[in-house]
């Protein structure tokens, strides 16, 4: 019974691997067709817009920094967690020894 409700998922997974590896193989043969000067101005360009993008996400913290965004924080609501040992809600003490040998 499984083995007919897994036959059309098989089919389009090969169709979908087919054309995938059909669209795979044109661009690489025709990226391997590109004269040596053609590549590199590709990847002199891939190069730049990847320097520009980095750059400003850069500047753009840098000037975030300076903003007063940061004293909008609001940390008033978190506290100390309660600890809760063997004494109702006290440390027992003889944990409090044991963590300070290092035990």
């Amino acid at each position: 019974m499984k083995e007919k409700a897994m036959k059309p998922l098989r089919m389009a997974y090969e169709k979908i691997r087919g054309t995938r590896e059909r669209i795979v193989s044109g661009l690489k043969d025709y990226l391997d067709g590109l004269p040596q000067k053609t590549r590199k101005r590709i990847v002199l360009a891939m190069l730049a817009v990847f320097a520009t993008l980095a750059l400003y996400t850069f500047g753009k913290s840098l000037y975030d920094i300076g903003r007063d965004d940061g004293r909008k924080l609001n940390i008033g609501h978190a506290g100390q967690l309660p600890v809760k040992g063997e004494c109702g809600g006290k440390i027992h003490h003889n944990f409090i020894k044991q963590y300070k040998d290092g035990k």
